[in-house]
């Protein structure tokens, strides 16, 4: 015959079941604890990631600029040299012209024109007595 379930447990059924639902209760406390552990891990591999990125970004924006910087100041620099050569050209210029002008047939010739005078041809030699 069958027995009926009374809902009667002995005590050490009781204190079984006990024991027993408490270590599922720490089984749940430590797959919590163990997700929020990993939870942590992540929020701080994140914030790592996050970090990385933009030193990273930072770096590659600095480079940039100073490569154009660099740039900037090189055409500068072409452009400061060809400056150079044209002002020395010009230079070279003005000393002929100013050759040319402090030279004896251009002040013969404005004497002539300008003043009416003129040179002599031949040297006179007064003989004193």
């Amino acid at each position: 015959m069958l027995a009926r379930d009374y809902g009667y447990k002995a005590p050490w059924e009781l204190e079984r079941e006990q024991a027993l639902r408490e270590q599922q209760q720490r089984e749940l406390e430590r797959k919590r604890l163990r997700e929020q552990q990993k939870q942590e891990r992540l929020a701080v591999l994140r914030k790592y990631v996050v970090l990385s990125l933009i030193v990273l970004l930072s770096s590659y924006g600095l480079i940039v600029f100073r490569s154009e910087a660099y740039a900037s100041i090189g055409n500068e620099l072409i452009k400061m040299k060809q400056e150079e050569k044209l002002l020395r050209n010009r230079n070279e210029e003005l000393k002929i012209e100013v050759e040319e002008l402090k030279g004896p047939t251009r002040i013969i010739r404005l004497a002539e024109q300008h003043l009416g005078m003129s040179v002599a041809r031949s040297n006179i030699y007064v003989q004193s007595h």
